[in-house]
């Protein structure tokens, strides 16, 4: 048996707190490959600090929550510096790191594929002092998954993102950044500035496997410029909607790391949560950071 520990999210998904418990211990019961041994994680025990004090115990870890929960079990994990393979079971609300890593599926199948998959080396971005699985953004939209209630998330899914948007169209801002990438400066007005290691971001950008690799020890910087009327803000959205990203106002670079800095803070977001109000930020690749279980593919 694998000495498995299970960090479960209370409050992502749509189940009750009691409900959801029951749910995933009957569920991995059915496994006899698994000794599972559950973790609650909660404002006094996040899961990074879950993983510091008991991975000695365990050789898997299996996660049972959305983007953030996801987060802190890779922040623990780097920060113990040993190797344990991840199993994912996504029950947030966009998912992004689960649809690009093709674990979107049912909690059954999720649970087959830990049992039966091979686990893969996947990059991971550091973001100053903290990481990020997939997206470290600023700017117009990435405010509406940190500012969403948790309870429209639950309630709604992904359309509370769309719901809470419509409120922040009026206040489209222009951020002045100066940017740094191998040695060269450059300055910036931008709506929107993203780094990730992903083939989606926040049902705003969509990527393929042919544009994005993601163990190829570089990470994909994408920016919207400031436009300078309504007709160049209708050609980004037709553009965005078309994925037609050669346009002049979008801009995409793979980096290894880069700088960004601001005169007036900047709000972060990481992993589609709060990653705070900076001025100066550094970000690099950490290649092949982690192992990921996912689906074998033929």
């Amino acid at each position: 048996m694998i000495n498995t520990m299970v960090i479960l999210n209370p409050n992502a998904g749509r189940l009750t707190q009691k409900n959801r418990l029951a749910f995933y211990y009957k569920l991995l019961n059915q496994y006899e490959q698994i000794n599972a041994h559950f973790f609650l994680t909660n404002k006094k025990a996040e899961a990074d600090e879950i993983i510091k004090h008991y991975h000695t115990r365990f050789d898997l870890i299996i996660a049972i929550g959305g983007d953030g929960t996801l987060n802190r079990v890779i922040t623990g994990l780097i920060s113990i510096n040993r190797h344990i393979p991840i199993g994912y079971i996504p029950t947030g609300t966009t998912n992004d790191f689960a649809k690009t890593h093709r674990l979107l599926v049912s909690q059954k199948k999720a649970l087959d594929i830990i049992i039966n998959s091979t686990e893969q080396k996947i990059d991971i971005g550091q973001f100053n002092q903290m990481y990020f699985s997939y997206v470290a953004a600023f700017g117009a939209y990435t405010s509406v998954a940190v500012k969403t209630n948790q309870k429209l998330k639950n309630l709604l899914g992904y359309y509370a993102y769309i719901l809470t948007s419509f409120f922040h169209l009026n206040t489209l801002k222009r951020y002045s950044i100066q940017l740094t990438i191998d040695g060269t400066t450059t300055h910036e007005d931008v709506i929107f500035f993203a780094v990730s290691n992903a083939l989606s971001i926040g049902g705003l950008l969509h990527f393929s496997y042919d544009q994005v690799s993601l163990d190829d020890g570089y990470l994909d910087m994408c920016f919207i410029r400031f436009p300078k009327n309504g007709a160049e803000a209708f050609s980004i959205i037709r553009a965005l909607k078309k994925e037609q990203y050669d346009h002049p106002k979008i801009v995409l670079k793979q980096v290894t790391s880069l700088k960004v800095e601001s005169k007036t803070p900047l709000s972060w977001s990481i992993d589609g949560e709060d990653g705070g109000d900076l001025k100066d930020v550094f970000i690099q690749c950490l290649p092949q950071m982690i192992s990921i279980i996912k689906p074998k593919v033929d």
